[in-house]
């Protein structure tokens, strides 16, 4: 299977051809390393290069010499290439020189300056509806917020298909994936991100099954405004263990560094109105398949709840 364009392949050629290096960043497998190496002339798997932590340390001005733009895959493994890719754009002084991508991340003591001027940044997610070929893109959000005219579209789609698209995601790998070959993938990358994700990242051992309840409450509640105290109480009910907010924060906080949840700001037209910042914010997974797995959820489910199916959708 080829490489498929991206729509946001427009966006990122504007603004890696603006500053001397561009950081994009979005959940594992979505597709980031595959469309950066579009714009790449050399590329350095930072993360299984085994010649890459001694070049780092004894010789990192030879990591310079690969052709630009040079693509460094998985960087937040070694959190010190920030501030190196931060002075050879300063020396350099030309545009369109490095691409950073990463699935998680670093804290952000690890980021010894934040890169203003030097560095843009993308935020990439999985596949459009348009981009897997189940949408035709006729209407477009853009030219409706511009007050363009949409004409009107009277093409229909199955209930049981975009049901089944739910399911299944937009993960690129999951293209050519049946319904029940990509349960399986994304149940199981919810069980490794319980598992082993949470805690590498966070470098804190974390108990998988307080995060796994913790991700079936935010898709029980996916698209709605929901506090605090709603996880704290999910989690106790299922593990009868205690939880306390600062541990669910700190356990959204290292999903947040994952790009695993994405939280939609309240909204208003009005720049000045305080309402965005009254206002909680409603969550998502990053790609409304990770909900549906995280419930165990499959087509009769969804089927049988329409109410919650419209949230997902």
């Amino acid at each position: 299977m080829g490489y498929r364009s991206r729509i946001i392949e427009t966006e990122l050629q504007r603004k890696f051809s603006s500053a001397g290096a561009l950081l994009v960043r979005g959940p594992k497998a979505c597709g980031k390393t595959e469309t950066a190496k579009q714009f790449a002339k050399s590329v350095i798997q930072v993360d299984i290069d085994p010649n890459f932590p001694t070049l780092l340390e004894f010789a990192p001005q030879k990591i310079f010499e690969n052709p630009s733009p040079l693509l460094l895959d998985e960087w937040q493994s070694h959190p010190e290439i920030w501030e190196l890719v931060r002075h050879e754009v300063d020396r350099r002084k030309e545009p369109g020189q490095f691409i950073l991508t990463g699935s998680a991340n670093p804290e952000e003591q690890s980021k010894m300056h934040s890169g203003a001027g030097r560095f843009n940044v993308i935020d990439m997610r999985t596949m459009s509806w348009q981009e897997l070929g189940d949408s035709n893109g006729s209407v477009s959000l853009q030219h409706l917020f511009k007050n363009g005219k949409i004409e009107f579209d009277d093409s229909s789609v199955e209930l049981e298909k975009i049901i089944e698209r739910i399911i299944i995601g937009g993960f690129p790998s999951l293209m050519n994936k049946s319904i029940e070959q990509a349960k399986d993938v994304n149940r199981a990358y919810i069980t490794l991100l319980a598992e082993v994700d949470m805690s590498r990242v966070s470098k804190i051992k974390r108990d998988p099954n307080k995060v796994k309840s913790l991700l079936k409450s935010i898709a029980r509640n996916t698209a709605t405004t929901v506090e605090m105290s709603t996880f704290e109480k999910d989690i106790f009910e299922k593990e009868a263990k205690n939880i306390s907010r600062t541990t669910v924060y700190d356990y959204i906080d290292v999903l947040n560094r994952q790009m695993i949840l994405e939280d939609q700001p309240a909204w208003n037209t009005h720049l000045r109105s305080s309402h965005q910042l009254r206002k909680s914010p409603k969550r998502h997974f990053t790609d409304v398949a990770l909900a549906v797995a995280a419930l165990g959820a499959d087509e009769n489910t969804l089927l049988n709840d329409l109410n919650f199916t419209g949230f997902l959708f």
